[in-house]
Formats: structure tokens, sequence, C-alpha cells
């Protein structure tokens, strides 16, 4: 076989190997920003869980994210927690509660902890409770929102992403 061929052939397979990389790279990067709410002054909040599967009645950690991509540090508002509102398509409406929110933060000993730096990301862990009662089935936890304060003292509020979880039966005893 001629060499010139093969050599075409080569640089065929890898431009292809590249393209089909850029695209993954691609999609990727896009379900990452979806994991994200809207940007308000170069910061954003996520909400994720470990697993998007959860039986009713168990405790499962939500991840809470900011993200700032500002050029000053920003400080995260702690308030009391309220309840996450669980939903799905045939009007089911559940309350979706953090039995004890001062434990979450035991590992938080300074005010520091509650600063996202320029360029940095942090992240906090709340458990939720999924009451016995919720059917299971599809659902959408709808977004969240969070306060932040900047270096100048101004308050943004900031609105999560929505977060889909299937809620399954407890296995029998």
């Amino acid at each position: 076989m001629d060499t010139t061929f093969m050599k075409m052939h080569v640089d065929y397979f890898l431009l292809l190997v590249v393209l089909i990389c850029q695209l993954g790279c691609r999609q990727s990067v896009a379900k990452d920003q979806s994991d994200w709410g809207p940007v308000t002054n170069n910061i954003q909040l996520s909400i994720g869980l470990s697993s998007n599967i959860v039986t009713a009645g168990s405790t499962a950690v939500l991840h809470t994210r900011i993200r700032n991509r500002g050029t000053n540090d920003i400080s995260l508002v702690v308030i009391r927690q309220f309840p996450y509102t669980l939903t799905n398509d045939s009007g089911g409406v559940y309350k979706v509660t953090s039995p004890m929110f001062e434990n979450d933060l035991k590992n938080t000993t300074t005010l520091e902890d509650f600063i996202v730096h320029s360029g940095g990301t942090n992240e906090w862990p709340t458990r939720l409770k999924f009451e016995k009662e919720i059917v299971p089935g599809d659902y959408v936890i709808t977004p969240i929102t969070r306060d932040v304060t900047t270096a100048d003292g101004k308050v943004y509020t900031l609105m999560s992403n929505s977060l889909k979880v299937k809620v399954i039966s407890p296995s029998p005893p």
C-alpha cells in the first residue's frame, strides 16, 4: 500500500478523534452549565444530590454550591433554612426539610468558611428529610434562592437550578 495513502488515512483518523473529543468536551461543559442557576453579578448558585434517586422516609445530602466569577470576594448570608419544594407533573407538592441545619455546619468554624473568593467555588452540604408520605415518582426540587454580600456591601439574591429527583418506595422489612 502507498505510504502517502496511509499517512492520509492516519491524518483523517486523528482529525476524527480530535473532533469527537471536542464534541464530548462541549457536551460536558453544556451539562455543567445546566447544573447552575442564572448568573447574577458574575455569581451563580447550584444545587445537587450525590444520587438523584432517594427513598421515601430517608435522608439525603443536598450540596449547595456558589461560584464567584467576579473580581471581589463575596460572603454567603446565612439565614434560617426554609423547606425545599418537591413537585411532580401530577400536581403533587411536598416540602422537604433540613432536620438540623446547625449540625450541617459543624465543620464550619470561622466566618472565612462563608466567603467565596474571587474565581472560587464553595460548597455546603445540607441534610434533607424526604418524608415517608411522599408518593414514589419523578419530581423536581424547585430552584432555591440564597443571598450573598459583595465587598461594597451590596446584597444579591441568587437563584439555583432546578433538580430532578426520583423518589422510590422503601424496601419492605
